[in-house]
């Protein structure tokens, strides 16, 4: 939207929202405690800094111990992996194509069996039994020991070590045992059985089956129709229908259906393991565990393709799936979320680091993070802000010199944003190398050469780059920052908040036009603003005008804090900031914004009067956030709160679930049957749920983004920024609720 027709738009919500503000505007209607007089309110407070790695005051604290953390690895393959087996220390996996063995991260040919397509395989003896569409084989995979073909398609093969069985549809029944194919016919008709404590467990068209003895004694466990069965060493077994399972334990029968949250109960088969039950489908694998939680891997964080055909465990305990399209290695690692803070940090250090800014980076082969570049992002403001914030925090708390220079290399990427126009307090969204100037200036936007020839940066700055600059500097400032650099920021950022002062409350680009995000003036934040951004563009200005009051002294930036604050009632937009943030619409972005500029304006609010309104506007937006289990929002409302609930327990389920790396895949969540479809879509038109779905079953997320949406695209040639995770794990450890 340019910038014209924003003011346009400006202009016709103005004249619309007249009636709607004249009642509210009057000296009278201002609450009385905040009738005081500016030049009476003490300075600031010096002392800002909390007590740190204690959790004196807080209420709840977490101690970081190890728990799972999923890591992967696929193994894509044009044809379809069917059956997964291990054999003689060495993964075996039937494919459409014949079989093959994984070696060196590459499927390595069999070529004893030619390309016959292979449905199953499994173990006997020291051997093994290779089944095919008409036929099976017995073998070591170095030569054919037996083999035996059928006149109709195999529907059901079984070994227990002692005995291969196997049948067709004709319900033969034949027996492999001491070198010996046996045939035998049955009144009823077979479709999968298995081998559990000296008997066998029979799916029959219409029941399961207690088969003991030569398969002459039988008994009816449960009545029904299932698909598959799988038995444990204990005399039980689990068995799947198309949409529910049953567990057998050898007494009691215990449905698990879609009542119990189960994913997708469209069901292709189960599995007992050591992790729990699993259930395969063609929407991927889905993992039942004793806690009656469910895992789920459906995308291409774990596995190749959705339609899974088989699943195994190795000897390590890695969790090897077979899909449609190659074979996903998914290692259970036990890890604490220190250890995985190192992992994402040095992540962030090797894929992200374009000259001190942080953001996105994109990938030359998708998936492939050693194929990431960086390039410049239109918030590398903002997103730098936060991390640079999230670097102070973890300097204060590990004293580690290396992370300090990490931290001030960002504040100098910062501070050239702040200096680089050549116009003193006017801001640059983003700086590349000079060579690519008129290549930027080709490709859309506001870009320039600097004055010097050295940089080539882009304006039309936005309120999102100046929340990230205020939250990150301010923090810096207070926590880290040495004589010399106060001074620094004090002179450029002192300048940047006069320049926006003294421009009408607004931020004006190098051709005299406020910015298309831009504005901080009354007029606009009593009728355009009040359709969205009124309490956060309102917080975002009386904070910056706090920071600047705060480094500075300058009885200016406080005067004009109380201008707005006050007389301008910018203290009830600030209180009431998600009930406008959500007039409309919900956006997302708006709410993580509040949330930074909240922190500012309360961490260096004095003046008792206001700090009840912005604790009220904190109250406001965190109560409708808790379901997010966001823990960025949980640790700046744990700042302010410390004997609050601020929902520590989900702050560290969602640290857990966060993945060991960025990567934007496609996930689709439509399909399940485990959520509630909010009636509402979000402002981009797409389908969400009421409830968050675990984010390791979704696509990676900024918490400037939607977490209730249902399908997200991606196809792996970018990268997120880890700081959702750094800046809340090290917020957490800095004031202590995290050890």
């Amino acid at each position: 939207m340019n910038k014209n027709y924003r003011c346009l738009l400006a202009a016709i919500v103005y004249v619309s929202s007249l009636f709607l503000n004249c009642s509210t505007n009057s000296a009278s209607d201002i609450p009385k405690d905040v009738l005081g007089d500016a030049s009476v309110v003490s300075d600031v407070f010096s002392d800002v800094l909390h007590d740190v790695n204690t959790d004196e005051g807080y209420k709840y604290v977490y101690e970081d111990i190890p728990f799972v953390q999923y890591e992967s690895k696929l193994f894509d393959t044009s044809v379809s992996v069917n059956s997964l087996a291990e054999y003689k220390n060495k993964i075996i996996a039937g494919r459409d194509d014949g079989l093959f063995f994984l070696q060196d991260d590459t499927f390595q040919k069999i070529e004893l069996l030619g390309d016959e397509k292979i449905i199953r395989l499994l173990p006997y003896r020291d051997l093994l039994v290779v089944v095919m569409e008409k036929r099976i084989i017995i073998t070591d995979t170095d030569k054919i020991i037996d083999s035996r073909d059928f006149a109709n398609p195999v529907i059901f093969a079984s070994s227990d070590n002692v005995r291969v069985i196997a049948g067709d549809s004709e319900q033969l029944f034949i027996k492999y045992e001491d070198g010996k194919f046996l045939e035998q016919k049955f009144e009823y008709g077979i479709r999968h059985l298995c081998y559990s404590d000296g008997f066998y467990y029979v799916v029959s068209l219409s029941s399961i089956l207690k088969v003991e003895g030569n398969f002459d004694k039988t008994s009816s466990v449960v009545e029904g129709v299932f698909n598959s069965i799988d038995c444990d060493t204990r005399g039980g077994f689990v068995a799947s229908n198309t949409d529910r399972y049953v567990i057998y334990d050898g007494q009691n029968l215990k449905w698990v259906t879609k009542e119990e949250k189960m994913p997708y109960p469209k069901l292709k088969s189960v599995k007992f393991s050591r992790y729990g039950i699993f259930g395969l489908s063609d929407k991927g694998l889905m993992l039942y565990k004793e806690n009656g939680l469910w895992d789920y891997f459906h995308s291409r964080y774990y596995i190749p393709d959705w339609d899974v055909n088989d699943v195994l465990i190795d000897s390590p305990g890695n969790i090897l799936v077979a899909t449609a399209k190659g074979v996903g290695m998914i290692s259970p690692k036990q890890m604490t979320l220190r250890e995985k803070e190192g992992i994402l940090y040095d992540g962030m250090k090797k894929r992200h680091n374009r000259m001190g800014f942080y953001s996105p980076c994109a990938m030359k082969n998708p998936g492939d993070l050693s194929s990431c570049y960086t390039h410049d992002d239109d918030n590398d403001g903002q997103w730098s802000g936060m991390y640079l914030a999230a670097m102070c925090f973890k300097y204060v708390v590990t004293k580690d010199q290396s992370v300090l220079n990490d931290a001030r290399e960002t504040l100098e990427a910062l501070l050239l944003l702040e200096t680089v126009t050549g116009k003193k307090g006017f801001f640059a969204r983003s700086v590349v190398e000079p060579e690519l100037c008129d290549i930027k200036k080709q490709s859309g936007g506001e870009w320039h050469l600097s004055d010097d020839g050295k940089w080539c940066f882009k304006g039309d700055t936005s309120s999102d780059e100046y929340v990230g600059h205020v939250f990150g500097l301010s923090i810096y400032y207070d926590y880290c920052a040495n004589e010399d650099e106060k001074k620094r920021i004090r002179d450029v950022h002192g300048e940047l908040q006069r320049y926006i002062v003294l421009n009408g409350y607004k931020i004006v680009d190098l051709d005299g036009e406020v910015t298309t995000h831009g504005q901080f003036y009354p007029e606009w934040i009593k009728t355009t603003g009040q359709f969205g951004d009124a309490g956060l563009n309102s917080a975002m200005i009386l904070g910056g005008l706090r920071f600047a009051y705060h480094i500075t002294g300058d009885k200016f930036f406080e005067e004009h804090f109380y201008k707005l604050a006050r007389d301008e009632r910018y203290f009830d937009y600030v209180r009431r900031i998600q009930d406008i943030n959500t007039a409309v619409q919900i956006n997302h972005d708006s709410e993580e914004m509040s949330f930074l500029a909240l922190f500012t304006l309360i961490r260096l609010e004095k003046d008792p009067k206001f700090l009840k309104y912005w604790n009220e506007g904190l109250e406001n937006i965190y109560q409708t956030q808790i379901k997010e289990r966001n823990p960025e929002f949980n640790m700046i409302y744990a700042f302010f709160n410390p004997q609050g609930n601020y929902h520590i327990d989900d702050s560290v389920r969602t640290l857990k679930e966060f993945y060991l790396h960025g990567i934007e895949w496609k996930v689709y969540n439509s399909h399940r049957a485990d959520y509630t479809l909010d009636p509402k879509k979000d402002r981009f038109g797409r389908p969400q749920s009421l409830e968050v779905f675990s984010y390791n079953q979704k696509r990676v997320i900024r918490w400037a983004e939607n977490p209730f949406v249902l399908d997200e695209e991606g196809e792996g040639y970018s990268e997120q920024i880890m700081t959702p995770y750094l800046l809340p794990y090290w917020m957490g450890r800095f004031i202590g609720v995290i050890r």
